[in-house]
């Protein structure tokens, strides 16, 4: 009976089409997880991307390490000279490197939410 349903050498229609790519992952993730969400997250994560929340953050955490660490100033200097050099080493170094293209910009019809980033806004030094 196996041998009635199956038979390999049996012809078969040929369809001249080929399927559709699946989209990439960052674009499956972004449409999962760009949505409308708790008000109250989204104003948490609006200031955590804020580069003047940032360097606020920064600034206490130099002054905090300025009066408890018993280097004082190297501590708070040590700070400044990494947070520089790792936003020099990720926009003119891996940025480039990378050189890929944001899912929200390439297809915006997976997007269900507009994002505005601050890159966008001109915001960061890059490009």
């Amino acid at each position: 009976m196996v041998e009635v349903l199956y038979n390999p050498t049996a012809r078969r229609k040929c369809y001249r089409f080929a399927l559709a790519a699946p989209p990439s992952i960052d674009t499956q993730l972004l449409s999962l997880l760009n949505h409308p969400g708790n008000p109250v997250l989204d104003g948490v994560m609006k200031a955590a991307s804020n580069n003047g929340v940032l360097l606020a953050i920064a600034a206490i955490t130099a002054i905090y390490l300025w009066i408890k660490s018993p280097h004082r100033a190297l501590a708070a200097v040590l700070l400044w000279i990494s947070i520089g050099a790792a936003d020099l080493l990720s926009v003119r170094v891996v940025k480039p490197l990378v050189s890929r293209s944001r899912p929200c910009q390439v297809d915006p019809v997976h997007v269900a939410v507009a994002v505005v980033l601050a890159a966008d806004r001109g915001l960061r030094r890059q490009r």
